[in-house]
């Protein structure tokens, strides 16, 4: 299983476990388990430590920290955007999982925002593969540093240059 450490974090953030979740406020150095959610406020951001990767949850975010495999490591947004900044090791994959995309990292930085009506992948620096949460086959839309893809549920994925910068160094907890 895999534990993340939370780094640092401002505002309203909390964690929750069991169903329904019992929620408790969250501070720098705890851990979240599998089976858990962290949840920010309007004003909550939060950064986590995951298996050599670094997690950045936005306000008004809900995020679950699903059990790990040998496999695979992933996260599920639930709601909200986060930011992430993932080092590739071999043999083992990192997912991101929204309710209408799964984001399949390759090595890279990207934000995830999860909307009720699809999601919105923007890579900052290296490659993701993107594919609608609901696909009966695993085909995905490579989506290369300075794009983001919009889609997923029962819309196609469109490609778009990324607006603006990374947003990585102005993120503040």
């Amino acid at each position: 299983a895999a534990d993340a450490v939370v780094r640092q974090l401002a505002g309203q953030v909390e964690i929750g476990s069991g169903e329904p979740p019992v929620w408790a406020p969250l501070a720098a150095g705890d851990t979240v388990r599998p089976n858990e959610r962290i949840r920010t406020g309007p004003d909550g951001r939060v950064e986590l430590a995951l298996d050599d990767s670094t997690l950045r949850v936005h306000e008004n975010s809900l995020l679950a920290l699903p059990p790990a495999t040998a496999e695979a490591v992933s996260v599920d947004l639930e709601a909200g955007r986060s930011l992430f900044d993932v080092l590739r090791r071999e043999g083992r994959r990192f997912e991101v999982r929204t309710p209408t995309v799964v984001v399949s990292v390759k090595g890279t930085r990207f934000g995830v925002e999860a909307k009720p009506e699809g999601g919105v992948v923007s890579v900052y620096r290296g490659v993701v593969g993107v594919r609608s949460a609901e696909a009966s086959e695993v085909v995905e839309t490579l989506v290369r540093e300075g794009f983001l893809a919009t889609g997923g549920g029962e819309r196609a994925f469109e490609l778009d240059v990324v607006p603006s910068g990374d947003p990585w160094s102005a993120w503040q907890a």
